[in-house]
């Protein structure tokens, strides 16, 4: 069972021998790059537990995002829908219920489900709890209008629900870790593992360093003048990404990985001055900064697990890791539009031509009739090339390859045969959705430190 090894001799009613645990792992606010397995963090070995174990099955170098933000993210993961599907327009705006999760379909084949958060932006109010048994939210801080825990409470907390787990039944544990969060701030133990002190500044808030930092980028100041500050605070956030990796080990260490599905993937990615303009956080663009993520899988190969040692350089979607564990776990069917990723990892890959959708989650957009969204940017990918277009912001759509540097390509045939995808998607969006929600959410919103 997916409880701690040390509790394997206790008495309990075994699980049917085909039915595998799963252990799904989110690490939020997470860029490709920020793991030395993807080879670009400068020689730091950021993530050696997770670099070690990507090594014991598959690793997808490019896995993109469907939206820049935790809860459209996360309901696409859950659901195997695009943000169109699940109408999440940005943090704050619940999922639908009349869709069925990845959780509930577990539920009803007799596995135990616990989800254990590391931020309120996924709180129950946000019905991404659908199909759990048990959804803790228990939360120490209080940041801005959420409520986090550390990685490390994310862990004790997720060790003790799987010493808990209803006897008999295979185990579904869906763990969130969200430390790589702005705003930065380790343990301090883990404070300056990348950074300098000397150099240290206070990069807690955006009233602070931070903000002073983002005005001289956007005001086109000499790079010499604000470089060596923006290598500090990506320091920074690389440091909450080593102290999440030695907590997800710790998580790991008690996992009996022979009978285990293991997914870890980031739900999005976080800006280092890519664009002057809006030179930190996340939610505005599409661009590879902010979606491009790591997906890792292992599996036992006696469930067709990937070999060890497998990277996977396809472009690929997170849409697709529900099907992918619905086909691991030997459950029939798939979710909402995810595809089951396994072919790329058999003995003679298929030619993958697969077409997915992105679109930024911006908390102010004025629009008061159609889609929310359709102002802000947007992107379709496809064959390893992304095409991104700016409604709100004018000027044509912009081609580029999938690839490091996300360079620019100037193919007008295939980028105004994508474009035309792109709008056919847009003219299919949901209606206007009001951000009035029902009092019992606004309650619930507001309990958990997420709306005044």
């Amino acid at each position: 069972m997916l409880a701690l090894l040390l509790f394997a001799c206790a008495p309990a009613v075994p699980p049917p021998p085909a039915a595998p645990d799963i252990l799904l792992i989110s690490l939020d606010t997470t860029r490709a790059d920020a793991l030395s397995a993807w080879g670009r963090t400068g020689g730091k070995q950021t993530t050696p537990n997770l670099d070690q174990f990507a090594s014991r099955g598959a690793r997808y170098a490019w896995a993109l995002s469907s939206a820049p933000s935790t809860l459209s993210s996360h309901s696409t993961v859950f659901t195997g829908l695009d943000p169109h599907g699940t109408q999440i327009v940005r943090n704050g705006y619940a999922l639908r219920t009349d869709v069925e999760t990845l959780t509930e379909r577990l539920a009803a084949s007799g596995y135990d489900t616990i989800g254990v958060l590391g931020s309120s932006s996924l709180g129950r109010p946000m019905n991404v709890d659908q199909g759990f048994r048990l959804w803790d939210e228990t939360f120490s801080e209080k940041r801005a209008q959420r409520h986090e825990a550390q990685a490390e409470s994310v862990t004790d907390r997720a060790i003790a629900a799987l010493a808990r787990h209803e006897p008999g039944k295979p185990v579904f544990l869906f763990a969130h870790y969200f430390d790589a969060h702005s705003p930065y701030a380790p343990p301090e133990r883990f404070r300056h593992r990348w950074s300098e002190p000397g150099k240290a500044k206070d990069f807690g808030t955006r009233d602070g360093a931070l903000k002073g930092l983002a005005a001289l980028i956007r005001s086109g100041a000499d790079p010499a003048s604000w470089s060596d500050d923006l290598t500090e605070l990506h320091n920074d956030y690389l440091t909450e990404v080593t102290y999440v990796d030695e907590q997800v080990q710790r998580l790991l260490d008690g996992i009996d990985l022979d009978r285990t599905i293991v997914v870890v993937f980031g739900d999005h990615g976080e800006a280092f001055g890519e664009i002057p303009i809006r030179p930190f956080g996340h939610g505005m663009d599409c661009d590879l900064f902010e979606t491009h993520v790591p997906l890792i899988v292992v599996a036992p190969e006696r469930l067709g697990g990937p070999k060890p040692g497998t990277v996977i350089d396809t472009p690929v979607g997170l849409i697709d890791i529900a099907a992918t564990i619905l086909h691991l776990a030997g459950l029939p069917g798939t979710l909402g539009e995810s595809q089951d990723l396994s072919p790329l990892w058999g003995p003679t890959p298929p030619t993958w031509s697969q077409t997915w959708f992105s679109e930024a989650t911006v908390p102010d957009v004025k629009r008061t009739e159609g889609w929310n969204n359709l102002d802000v940017e947007r992107g379709v990918a496809q064959d390893g090339f992304l095409l991104l277009r700016s409604p709100a912001e004018g000027g044509p759509a912009r081609l580029y390859r999938i690839a490091d540097g996300q360079p620019a390509v100037y193919d007008p045939a295939r980028a105004a045969a994508m474009d035309s995808l792109l709008r056919a998607w847009d003219e299919k969006a949901p209606p206007h959705r009001e951000a009035n929600m029902t009092d019992a959410t606004k309650a619930g919103l507001k309990a958990l430190g997420y709306a005044e």
